[in-house]
């Protein structure tokens, strides 16, 4: 800490010659003097005593420096220290209305005459030392004030204020009639005492009176005066709400109550502005503390006379020496009555006392004090309801609490008698507050200490209870051996032998009462900041986050600040707890606390009002702790007397006011609101009948123009208030139906009301009706973002998110308010339980799931009530107003039958729970599926499934039966048609057929009768909540098969099971046993002791045989068995699960499946009761025979399925890395440069193709037969051709940038198969490869040298091993496999994750960077252990296997497991090798095998602790990230520079056909031929989520969710479906002539149709492609780079703009300096200049250069002349100063003496001179520079323009891309005219060379002009070879197109709020984001992690500094 200097005052002969002394300096021995006495005077202010130092007097002796504390620094800006010891030993104070200086000293450790004392006023009372006021230390300032002429205070007459409106001046917001009745007194003059209770309203009767009586005393002011500053800040929103702003800058004063300023004044608050309206009077309302205002009356800034009304707020407090007190002598001390202020003060208690005596007399006294009269409103039913009192007696029963307390006390009285000159105490006084006072006021000593922390026990004691205590207690004793000490330690010891994990008896009822249900938000008081601490940590490990808390300010208490952000967090519902001390108990507004608990009792009638007033929601409850119960009741007996007493008093009043008040009632009731409300009004009709409608309507003003989009026609109007929309609607319905009115805003408060929730469906501007679910409290929650319907436990929550884009509300059709809320997905449903909360479904859950529209009705409501719903506009939800019509569910859903193969019922089932709002009030009739052929029964269906319209009837228009030709459909038993369904926790959600591939049990059985299954939350993501509730939710459909899936039965569907990789999916198949359970028939199939197994898992394992997806191929009678090969110790098997197959058979195969046998030479195969490898025999072994050699590892049960089904073939397969690889390879020893090179290669290859025409015709190869005739140039320019490119581009760039996937040309991901011949040695391993299917081709090469080897997942650092691969002849047959040998000891498979040879793939490089220079042990894999089940018969057996699976899908963590560890490694030095990382690693081994063993493994707790935040290239949103620094982030900090678009253009490119003459003929032919075809083409785009481009490349980036397993396959079997559409189109074709040069015209036709502007579908036009004549080439994407007539318009603007603001400065710089000479330098100078550039400009004086010196001196001087016109800054710390100011507008000027800009300039402009041509492509490497965020306006810029300019200069003159050429004048801008215009000699390409050739190189070029100066630094090389790569794949794939899509590079910015500001922006941060998000183009997520708020921002730099401002 720092010294603390304190002030001696020592006294020498007489007063006179009295010396101040730096204390610190007299503890050193040394003597320094501070000043003499006479130096020095006493000030008195707010009835303290300052020693000062005389104004204007300077000392020598001290040294002044700044306030290091900036909060303090607005009343005490400097700090004064002694010159000799440098300690602290003054303030400079703020004294005085001009706030002036006072050097103040401080009064600790003062000495006179050898008296010590801690206080002035000692040394005030004895010494010589003058005593002054502020008026008289200020008597010169005060003179200054000017003195303002005095006004009398007006008010009203009788007849006056009949006739007046008051509501008028209160934005039209209707008071209650007691409000109106209580102002009326105080408006005909009288002053008011107005004793209403908390919750009425008190404000608005304050708020009310000042607008009235502002109307008589426009140039005077009001005040008004809180005791607390909670309260100013309260009153300031409520004025502001009602009648003014909070701050203008307006100094004239108004009569416009719109226009008021409202001022808030407290102690703490820092703001000049508002101290200044003050000062100057400009103020109209001031809200302010007492003291303040006492302050301001002292200082003469103000006067009570310059008041017309001052109001007190809890002016109960107006007693003894208050600040109210005193304020209000001063306002008796006012001579002449008719200037003094009107008077209104408002309470709640204003009286109270022990009997009616006391009672009456209080309040005399009170009334006399405030010279007011008590008023009571008589129209205000003082009985009204208050909340229900609890008084909780405490017992004082002997407990271990009480026994402590006594031993307490015990030690602390015998402590007490030692204390000598120390009062006595009692021993029930030592538990008081000034008992501890009187011990903190004793010299530190060993006792005291002790005694005050032994006291402290007393309060843990009475809060955490006996054990905590204790526990606190036995740290303090320990190794004490105090004799008075020794009892207290016994008892301790007693207590803590038998702990009982109890807090406090209080504290234990506090917990049980907040746990009630009904405890929507709760207050606690306590009366000690301790106590108050104490409960905050209790509660707040109870509810996380849930909990707040607010103590006073003094000592270790709170900020102003800190305050308003509490009660900011519980008004927002963000806090459901407060813990408060009594700084709340007044004026405290929270409207949704309904439970206020008082901790620590009562200590009177007033706080015990003030503490049930906090209570302010319906049905609250006030809970008082108590011991003594007949006190407390009394409290009860006072208040009653009161009210008697009030009653009396009410009976004096005049009836004046009544009368009044009943003329004002009248007076509202033809009250009309002005226009004040924007409205959006939606119609449906001819915008000309509906304009002629608006425009004749009275009462509507329409602001805009009518805008018609497909029949919805909307307006903006302005209309009456929001209470007349019921009015508006019924009048506009009238005059047209179907009209909906869009509200911005509503007028209340109330965030919780009683509603009666609906269920049904919303279609086509009706409600379909489904029936009533009951009565809810319905919460907006805007912190959580949820509507929460309760009803007694049970919550709804509704998210915003999940709320369509609107909500309708009708409060005309019923007479009371109706909210249509339509949601896309149902609500969840939780149960809330004493210490939990769980969810769970509801038994009526089909009803949620069917119905997509929540309707809330809310009887005895009015539509101001419904206030809330108006926030739902901030979430871009949008609020209607509107007649709804209801009806009932229509009776479609009855007349479906239950056979579940009908192919017409099961669509029927599929659109129903799809859609089940489309067909609402729909029959089966109307869909008229009987009049339609069964065949255009099923197409219409389809085609009502692919949901292209918005109602039935828009379907039936757009819907025309398919020609016979497309119905045709091939059957193969590769693939089958799979009817699926998704069931949710409310839902089942049956999805079309797809065509899949089949497995065994479908090709056995036929796919019609099995159901695959999907288990999934309502937001279709996986199921994570498994409740117990969910669990048997699930179980029961599992077990009794679908019994409810909304109102159709399917009671015959029943369980089969499911493969591992399903279950990991939380997938299974069902089994339609409606005729016969087929269960046991086909688990028959499936091996005959299937029953037999005693492992459940075992019998998963044995389904994945049969339900995995396989191909048939041929069937094979002839099977030989041969002998497993085992290691020494029989631990281990080489050849687990592979065989062998004869070369005869393994063709066949190849053939059936349609692979080349010369490229493969193993495949992976299901055949009986096996499963595994079987790789063929060499020449040598081979045998005539179709034979297969099988093992018994191989063998799982016996099958007489003799097809040999193939899972897959060992191919060539290129190597991708992924995360996982890399995290091991780095932690193994791999340089980072190494995969940061690798990607960099691996991003070129994606560019290459983009890059040439040669590079596109081999990329392009492979489609070249479906696009016969389009030449090698039209690759790259046709939209379709050159999407199919982009497809796969896209494709592996988005698994770079999400998963690391990076490849690796020397490496292969191959099939593992054994050595058969034996002839590998340990270590060894074989290896023959074939080219890639890409690749050019090239002989079989075999590997040789080191390798490392590996398979996925791999987690442990010994997983990945380092082998030698050899040549081996005899292996030579073996290609695409790696071959391990069969000898050692462990085999390597074994070694790679624990694997086998059964089907495994293994990755494997051979690039020498990449193998680790040491080994790493294996992982040791614990055996597998099984859990076993009894054996149970066929009948319960489904029973069993449903509770099973159900089990392992809710303990399914591989997901999680694998994450965390990927987390934990990143923050690890050794990675992977820590061991926590290990750890987690056989725990991921343990989950992989979970399926098999039903053994789950699980994250250490303590190793969970551990990791808090995730790295940024997670991507967990819901996570806190931090930026990762090691390879992987590196990684992905790199790719994420690329952009990635969904299109390739957003217009249709073509080649270009010649017209062939009279083509149009066959236009119409072909348009409705491209109608039929993209019918069907959408239909597979919408069911497997792809686009064409995506279809045709094999490339999706976003495959639906249930395709993404095996994305190969399923891209085959979409390509399948995309071809026979095409075929089938090709037969259309071909079908009406034959004639060739009508093929070509109607070719031509197909082609033209296919490639009109947005068509999707342009496949279209190349299925006659073969037809089209040759089209010639269009023009290059790449071509000259050439400036837009606009751009050119652009830069001209901007050059001459700048020219006028360089010539304005200039001369104004001139005239003061007549021998300074104005350049402009920079990019204004090269005519490279944005529109927000900086405007550089140069000073030269002379001929010579600027010293340093002189540069600063020029710099200032210029200074001097340029600030009478603008606001201009010195900037010194840079490196050279300059002058900066901003213009209007907003680029701004910087303004040096440095002759370095000059010579820059000199550089660029010679280069232009020379090589004009060059300015094109300068100009576009500058905008693509500023785009980016390369480089920027500030310091952070990683590149200046200069040093941009010089690279693409430096580029050009080493690739000699322009000759030099005569120089050019660019001397104005008719020459920079003639620039522009010449013709530009570089290309798009040559752009493009250009950001290639600086991704690829290191070189740092050096600054021309100094060469010295490196035009970057070695730090930001990374960043710049990134942002040039990624620059240089835009060019080449979008060509001129660049520069647009330069701007989105994505950045992302993390910025983190602070506590401050979170608490002002919570709750409305999603407004903020949205902001920033539309305003700056930006995308933004918020990230909430332990209450703390972060924006993840994503975007170009210049865009993320915008959204940061």
């Amino acid at each position: 800490k720092a010294r603390r200097a304190t002030i001696l005052i020592k006294s020498s002969e007489s007063p006179s010659r009295m010396e101040l002394t730096c204390n610190h300096c007299a503890k050193l021995k040394n003597t320094s003097i501070i000043c003499r006495a006479s130096d020095l005077v006493f000030c008195l202010k707010d009835k303290a005593i300052h020693l000062a130092l005389r104004r204007n007097k300077s000392l020598e002796t001290l040294i002044a420096r700044e306030n290091p504390k900036e909060k303090n620094r607005r009343w005490c800006p400097m700090k004064y220290f002694c010159r000799v010891c440098n300690g602290p030993v003054a303030n400079g104070m703020l004294f005085g209305p001009n706030k002036e200086e006072l050097v103040t000293f401080d009064s600790e450790d003062v000495t006179l005459d050898g008296t010590p004392t801690k206080s002035w006023r000692t040394i005030h009372e004895q010494s010589a030392i003058p005593t002054q006021t502020n008026k008289e230390i200020f008597e010169v300032s005060l003179e200054a004030i000017v003195e303002r002429p005095k006004e009398r205070t007006n008010f009203y007459n009788t007849d006056e204020l009949k006739n007046l409106r008051p509501w008028q001046l209160i934005n039209n917001h209707i008071p209650r009639d007691y409000q109106l009745e209580s102002a009326i007194p105080l408006l005909l003059g009288k002053n008011l005492l107005v004793t209403i209770p908390t919750g009425f309203g008190k404000t608005l009767i304050a708020i009310l009176s000042t607008m009235a009586l502002k109307q008589r005393n426009p140039k005077k002011k009001c005040v008004l005066i809180v005791d607390r500053v909670t309260l100013v800040l309260q009153h300031r929103d409520s004025f502001v709400q009602y009648c003014g702003m909070p701050i203008s800058d307006n100094n004239n004063d108004t009569n416009d109550h719109q226009s008021l300023n409202i001022v808030p004044i407290y102690g703490e608050i820092s703001n000049q502005t508002l101290e200044s309206q003050i000062h100057n009077g400009n103020y109209d309302i001031l809200i302010c503390t007492a003291q303040i205002l006492e302050n301001y009356l002292e200082d003469g800034v103000m006067d009570l006379e310059d008041l017309y009304l001052l109001i007190a707020d809890e002016a109960h407090n107006t007693r003894r020496d208050h600040p109210y007190r005193r304020i209000f002598n001063r306002y008796a001390a006012i001579a002449d009555p008719q200037f003094r202020p009107l008077i209104l003060a408002l309470t709640a208690s204003p009286t109270s006392g022990s009997s009616s005596s006391d009672i009456e007399r209080n309040l005399r006294d009170l009334e006399e004090n405030l010279k007011c009269e008590l008023y009571l409103p008589e129209c205000l039913i003082r009985n009204s309801k208050k909340p229900k009192i609890d008084w909780i007696r405490i017992s004082q029963v002997e407990s271990s609490q009480t026994q402590l307390e006594a031993a307490i006390l015990d030690v602390l009285y015998s402590l007490n008698q030692t204390f000598q000159n120390w009062p006595k105490f009692r021993k029930d006084e030592l538990k008081t507050r000034r008992y501890l006072g009187q011990l903190r006021r004793q010299p530190e000593s060993k006792t005291i200490l002790d005694a005050i922390k032994i006291f402290g026990c007393l309060d843990l004691n009475e809060v955490q209870g006996p054990e905590i205590t204790c526990q606190q207690l036995r740290i303090f004793l320990e190794g004490r051996k105090d004799s008075h000490l020794a009892p207290l330690k016994k008892i301790v010891d007693e207590i803590l032998q038998v702990p009982t994990g109890k807090y406090s008896q209080k504290t234990e009822n506090l917990l049980q009462s907040l746990k009630s249900p009904d405890v929507k938000q709760a207050i606690i008081f306590a009366k000690r900041k301790f106590t108050v601490s104490e409960l905050s940590k209790i509660l707040g490990s109870k509810f996380p986050r849930k909990v707040g808390r607010i103590v006073g300010h003094s000592g270790d208490g709170m900020t102003a600040e800190e305050q308003e952000d509490a009660v900011a967090k519980f008004r927002n519902s963000e806090t459901k707890y407060l813990v408060a001390t009594s700084v709340i108990e007044e004026g405290f507004d929270i409207p949704n606390c309904n439970f206020v608990l008082c901790y620590d009792g009562v200590r009177s009638l007033k706080a015990f009002v003030q503490s049930r007033g906090r209570a302010r929601s319906q049905d609250s409850t006030i809970q008082v702790f108590t011991t003594n119960l007949e006190r407390d009741f009394q409290l009860e007996n006072q208040e009653r007397e009161v009210e008697i007493i009030f009653e009396k008093r009410k009976k004096r009043h005049d009836v004046e006011p009544l009368k009044i008040l009943e003329n004002w009632m009248e007076l509202l009731k033809d009250h009309v609101p002005t226009y004040t409300k924007s409205m959006m009004l939606e119609f449906r009709g001819q915008v000309d009948e509906i304009s002629e409608m608006i425009d004749g309507m009275s009462g509507i003003v329409r602001e805009g123009t009518l805008i018609d989009v497909d029949g919805h026609v909307t307006v903006q109007v302005r209309v009456q208030s929001l209470t007349n929309i019921p009015d508006l609607l019924k009048k506009l319905t009238e005059m047209r139906s179907n009209v909906w009115i869009l509200s911005r805003e509503l007028d209340s408060e109330s965030n919780t009301l009683i509603c009666d929730l609906m269920l049904g469906n919303f279609s086509d501007r009706k409600f379909f009706s489904h029936g009533t679910v009951g009565r809810f409290s319905c919460c907006i929650d805007v912190s959580t973002r949820m509507m929460i319907f309760s009803q007694s436990r049970i919550e709804m929550h509704v998210a915003f998110e999940t709320i369509q884009s609107w909500i309708v509300i009708d409060s005309v059709t019923v007479g009371y308010p109706q909210v249509y809320i339509p949601v896309r997905q149902p609500p969840h449903f939780y149960y809330r339980k004493e210490s939990s909360v769980e969810r769970f479904v509801p038994k009526d859950f089909s009803s949620f799931g069917n119905c997509h529209t929540l309707r809330l009705d809310f009887p005895g409501k009015t539509l101001q009530d419904l206030g809330r719903f108006a926030v739902l506009s901030q979430f871009s939800i949008q609020v209607y107003h509107g007649m709804v019509p209801s009806q009932s569910f229509g009776a479609i859903f009855e007349e479906i039958s239950s056979d579940f193969r009908d192919e017409v019922d099961y669509l029927l089932r599929c659109l129903t729970s799809q859609f089940p709002a489309f067909l609402s009030g729909c029959s089966r009739k109307d869909l008229k599926l009987d009049e339609k052929t069964p065949e255009e029964r099923i197409d219409f269906l389809k085609f009502l499934l692919s949901g292209n319209f918005q109602t039935f009837k828009e379907a039936e228009k757009m819907w025309r039966p398919l020609p016979s030709f497309q119905l045709e459909d091939v059957n193969d038993d590769k693939y089958a048609w799979i009817r699926r369904a998704i069931i949710t926790p409310t839902r089942c959600i049956f999805l079309e057929p797809i065509r899949m591939l089949s497995n065994r049990c479908l090709r056995r059985f036929g796919s019609s009768i099995f159901l695959k299954v999907q288990f999934r939350d309502e937001n279709m993501q996986l199921l994570r909540d498994w409740s117990d509730s969910m669990k048997n939710r699930m179980g029961l459909i599992m077990n009794s098969g679908i019994p409810e899936s909304g109102i159709l039965e399917f009671p015959k569907l029943r369980i089969l099971g499911c493969s591992p990789g399903q279950l990991r999916d939380q997938s299974c198949w069902f089994v339609d046993c409606s005729s016969r359970d087929l269960r046991e028939e086909i688990y028959l199939t499936m091996g005959q002791d299937l029953f037999q197994l005693e492992s459940l898992p075992g019998i998963v394992s044995r389904f994945g045989m049969c339900l995995s997806s396989t191909e048939p191929t041929v069937q094979v009678e002839k099977m030989q068995e041969i002998p497993d090969v085992k290691s020494k110790d029989e631990k281990y098997t080489f050849t687990d699960g592979i065989g062998r197959i004869s070369g005869p058979l393994f063709r066949k195969i190849c053939e059936k499946i349609g692979k080349d046998p010369n490229f493969i030479s193993a495949v992976q195969i299901r055949f009986r009761g096996m499963k595994g490898v079987v790789s063929v025999l060499s020449p040598e072994e081979d045998v005539q025979d179709c034979v297969i050699y099988w093992r018994n590892s191989m063998h799982k049960f016996e099958s007489d399925y003799s097809v040999i089904d193939v899972v897959s073939v060992a191919g060539p397969n290129a190597l991708y890395f992924n995360r996982e690889i890399i995290n091991i390879l780095r932690s193994r020893g791999v340089p980072d440069m190494v995969f940061l090179k690798l990607q960099e290669d691996h991003l070129k290859l994606l560019k290459k193709p983009f890059t040439c025409v040669k590079e596109a015709v081999k990329a392009f190869a492979p489609f070249r037969p479906d696009f016969p005739g389009i030449s090698d140039d039209d690759i790259l320019i046709d939209s379709l051709s050159k999407g199919i490119l982009y497809a796969k581009y896209r494709y592996e760039l988005q698994l770079l940038r999400n998963k690391a996937n990076i490849y690796v040309p020397m490496g292969r991901l191959l099939m593992g198969v054994v050595d058969e011949t034996g002839t590998l040695q340990q270590g060894q391993v074989y290896i023959q490869y074939t080219p890639l299917p890409d690749e050019e081709n090239y002989p079989p090469r075999v590997v040789e040298g080191p390798i490392v080897v590996g398979k996925n997942p791999c987690l442990h650092p010994g997983d990945i091993r380092r082998l030698t691969a050899v040549d081996n002849p005899k292996l030579s047959h073996h290609k695409n496999c790696i071959v391990f040998p069969a000898q050692g000891s462990r085999p390597h498979p074994d070694e790679c994750s624990g694997s086998d040879l059964d089907g495994d793939r293994y990755w494997v490089s051979w690039h020498q960077d990449l193998i680790p220079t040491a080994d790493y042990d294996p992982m040791e894999h614990i055996p597998k252990k099984k859990l076993t089940h009894h054996l149970v018969p066929m009948s319960y057996f489904g029973s069993e296997l449903a509770d099973h699976l159900i089990t392992e899908m809710s303990n399914n963590q591989l997901g999680t497991i694998a994450n965390f560890h990927l987390a934990l490694s990143d923050q690890r030095p050794e990675g992977v090798c820590d061991p926590d990382c290990i750890e987690i690693a056989h725990q991921q081994a343990i989950e992989v095998d979970a399926v098999k063993t039903g053994i789950h493994g699980e994250i250490p707790m303590e190793i969970q602790e551990k990791v808090k935040e995730f790295p940024d290239f997670m991507l967990k949103p819901d996570k806190m990230s931090y930026p990762s620094k090691t390879v992987l982030g590196r990684l992905w900090s790199q790719a994420s520079y690329f952009k990635l678009n969904a299109v390739v253009d957003d217009v249709i490119a073509s080649r270009e056909i010649p017209e062939i003459e009279f083509f149009q003929e066959y236009l119409k032919d072909a348009e409705n031929t491209f109608q039929e075809y993209s019918r069907q083409v959408s239909g597979i785009f919408k069911l497997y989520g792809i686009s064409e481009v995506e279809i045709i490349s094999g490339k999706a980036s976003d495959l639906r969710p249930f395709l993404r397993s095996d994305a190969k396959k399923s891209m085959e079997i979409v390509q399948l479906e995309f071809k026979k559409i095409q075929d089938r189109f090709k037969l259309k074709f071909n079908e009406t002539t034959t004639d060739p040069a009508e093929k070509r015209k109607k070719a031509c036709a197909w082609y033209h149709v296919a490639y009109q502007p947005n068509s999707k579908f342009l496949s279209f036009g190349w299925i006659s492609a073969s037809f089209l004549p040759p089209g010639n080439s269009g023009k290059s994407h790449l071509g000259p780079i050439k400036f837009s007539e606009k751009t050119k318009t652009q830069l001209f603007e901007h050059h001459v703009l700048r020219e006028n603001i360089f010539d304005e400065i200039s001369l104004k710089i001139r005239t003061g300096h007549p021998d300074v000479t104005c350049h402009v330098y920079g990019s204004s100078s090269y005519f490279l200049a944005a529109d927000d550039s900086d405007l550089d400009i140069c000073l030269t004086r002379g001929n010579g250069e600027c010293g340093g010196e002189e540069q600063l001196e020029l710099l200032k001087a210029v200074k001097e002349t340029l600030s009478q016109s603008y606001s201009i800054e010195l900037v010194e710390n840079t490196k050279v100063p300059i002058l900066r100011f901003q213009l209007e507008n907003e680029f701004q000027v910087e303004i040096s003496a440095n002759h370095y800009g000059l010579q820059k300039r000199d550089f660029v402009l010679s280069y232009l001179k020379t090589h004009p041509n060059a300015h094109t492509f300068l100009y576009t490497v500058c905008d693509w520079g500023r785009r980016c965020g390369l480089i920027t306006h500030d310091t952070s810029s990683t590149l200046s323009t200069y040093g941009l300019i010089c690279l693409a200069i430096d580029w050009l003159e080493n690739s000699r891309k322009f000759p030099g050429r005569d120089p050019i004048q660019l001397e104005n801008i008719s020459h920079w005219r003639k620039l522009v215009e010449i013709s530009p000699g570089t290309t798009w390409k040559d752009l493009g060379e250009f950001f290639q050739f600086f991704a690829n190189s290191d070189k740092i070029v050096q600054d021309p002009v100094q060469l010295e100066r490196p035009l970057f630094q070695l730090e930001n090389i990374p960043r710049l070879r990134s942002t040039f790569n990624s620059a240089s794949h835009l060019v080449f794939i979008w060509g001129r197109k660049f520069v647009e899509f330069s701007s989105n590079f994505q950045r992302l910015k993390v910025i983190r709020v602070d506590r401050l500001t979170m608490s002002r922006i919570k709750g409305s941060e999603h407004v903020i984001a949205s902001k920033m998000s539309t305003g700056c183009q930006v995308s933004v997520t918020c990230q909430w992690y332990e209450n703390l708020l972060r924006f993840h921002l994503r975007g170009d730099s210049s865009n993320l500094k915008k959204a940061e401002k």
